[in-house]
């Protein structure tokens, strides 16, 4: 690529159009080997691959190297059935993986199927007990279930675990 780049310089093209033209090549290359590396082609359609490439991209540019946690991008970025796809392909690699059952839950919530999130939210509460994230997003499903007492047990068990903690005291109060 580097020749490529002396050579179209010397046929007198100015050194920033050689430059982007370079630089495109290094991210195709780079795109290429990342999806490569966690296809998840098959499970979600083309789309999802992607958005998925802009997750690389976006990965790359910020210097973070490889990407480890796609679902929630996918999730803070509103490709909720993308999301959900990364979740399930990670959760059946690792059922452990307290971000991806997170993840698909939040996905779920999104995505409008309330007993599916409650399920996934649940789990990743009983793997990661500590996190204070996936426990106010399982009481905010119970409450919107119209489950308020389960709720509420949801929060108290979290401020068992976390005494004090602003986020599970304000979701009590509310």
């Amino acid at each position: 690529m580097m020749v490529q780049a002396v050579a179209l310089h010397n046929a007198g093209q100015g050194m920033a159009e050689v430059l982007r033209r370079f630089l495109r090549q290094c991210t195709k290359v780079i795109l290429a080997i990342l999806a490569s590396m966690a296809p998840i082609s098959g499970i979600c359609s083309d789309h999802c691959d992607e958005v998925r490439n802009h997750y690389y991209a976006a990965q790359v540019n910020r210097g973070t190297g490889f990407p480890h946690d796609l679902s929630s991008w996918l999730v803070s970025n509103g490709e909720y059935q993308c999301a959900l796809d990364a979740s399930l392909q990670a959760i059946r690699s690792d059922p452990t993986s307290w971000a991806a059952n997170y993840s698909a839950g939040l996905a779920l919530v999104h995505l409008g199927d309330l007993i599916a999130a409650d399920r996934y939210l649940s789990s990743a509460v009983s793997i990661a007990p500590s996190q204070v994230l996936s426990r106010i997003a399982l009481g905010q499903v119970e409450e919107k279930a119209k489950q308020d007492d389960r709720a509420e047990q949801t929060y108290r068990s979290g401020l068992a675990a976390l005494p004090n903690q602003p986020d599970l005291l304000k979701a009590l109060a509310a």
